[in-house]
Formats: structure tokens, sequence, C-alpha cells
């Protein structure tokens, strides 16, 4: 992960962590999907070399793209509160417990796109908040 978050911060700059990892680094769950990091940006920011996505599961708009075997998917959005936290020796922002948390109980599942096992997964996820 640390390749990953290295070339994230070179190539897209500011950003913050959100998703399985968010929820990792925090305590929340035991472990996350290291084939994937789940990352938002400014609302504002392109990113060259990245696919552009004008909605998704989360109904946002976003960017998609690969590196060291590692599914990076990026969101458009307003920055959201975070924490600066050591990952693999380097200082990154993370969604704050309460933003996740504010995330996770806003969510319609029943209206959200996805498969089922996925959805499964937001429950699970919806859970550790209730």
């Amino acid at each position: 992960m640390r390749e990953v978050i290295k070339h994230l911060k070179a190539t897209i700059g500011e950003f913050v962590i959100c998703g399985s990892l968010a929820l990792y680094l925090h305590g929340l769950i035991d472990d996350f999907n290291h084939e994937e990091i789940d990352i938002i940006v400014d609302n504002d920011i392109k990113i060259d070399g990245y696919t552009r996505h004008t909605s998704n599961k989360f109904n946002a708009r976003g960017w998609s793209s690969k590196y060291n075997d590692v599914y990076i998917d990026v969101y458009n959005k307003k920055l959201p509160d975070y924490d600066k936290v050591v990952v693999d020796g380097l200082i990154v922002r993370i969604k704050t417990y309460q933003a996740l948390k504010t995330h996770y109980l806003s969510l319609d599942i029943d209206k959200m796109d996805g498969h089922e096992r996925f959805k499964n997964k937001l429950l699970t996820r919806l859970a550790l908040f209730k």
C-alpha cells in the first residue's frame, strides 16, 4: 500500500482515504481489501490517466484507475473532515469516525446500485455504527 499512497500523493496531491481502509485504520474492521483503495478528492480535480465515471454505486462523480495491482476509486466531492495518521511510514488523511458514521447511516441501500454481495457488505458496515 505504501507505493500506492506515494503514487497518489505524487499524482493527485491532497486526498482523503475513505472506504474499508479508513474503517480498518479506525479499528472498526479487522482487515481491508488490499486490492483496492477509495479516496475523496476536491470537487474540481481532473485526473489525467484515470477513467471518468459519472455515476457509481454511491451516485457520485469520480475516476477509476489501477496502480501496482491496486484498484483506485476516486470520488469528486467536498473533502470530508479527516484525521491524519501514519500508514506504512507515510502521513495520510483518513475520513473521521464521525464522517464515516454519517456517510454509512445516510445510505439508502435499497435504492443503491450494485450487486447483492456489495449491498450485504454495506449492511455489515452500517451495523458498525448502530
